[in-house]
């Protein structure tokens, strides 16, 4: 009886091993299975962090061009404006002229007169 005890006892040992080496190799695939997650998750953040860099480089570059094109349209508006000053000097000065020969030839007609 006190073999078939220890037997029984000996049974009961190696069925309780091989299911802790059962839940032991379940738990070693699970941790494996959530670091393969993990290093995905990692990848996906590296690449949106990538992308949101990249995004904010793109809008660095467009905010300098805006300030560029209003420097440019700051830059024409003020070329118009000294045009128009200068087209405005001229037609004063060719008015004057223009008085200056009318004058002239009155002058000239009074003497040949």
């Amino acid at each position: 009886a006190a073999a078939a005890a220890a037997s029984a006892d000996a049974s009961k040992v190696a069925e309780s091993s091989s299911i802790a080496d059962a839940l032991v190799a379940a738990a070693k695939e699970e941790a494996t299975a959530l670091r393969g997650e993990l290093d995905r998750a990692q990848s996906e953040l590296a690449s949106v962090v990538s992308s949101q860099e990249v995004m904010r480089g793109k809008a660095k570059d467009a905010i300098a061009a805006k300030d560029v094109a209003v420097a440019e349209a700051t830059a024409a508006v003020a070329d118009k404006v000294a045009a128009l000053k200068r087209l405005a000097a001229l037609k004063q000065k060719y008015a004057a002229l223009e008085k200056q020969a009318m004058e002239a030839s009155s002058v000239a007609n009074n003497h040949h007169a």
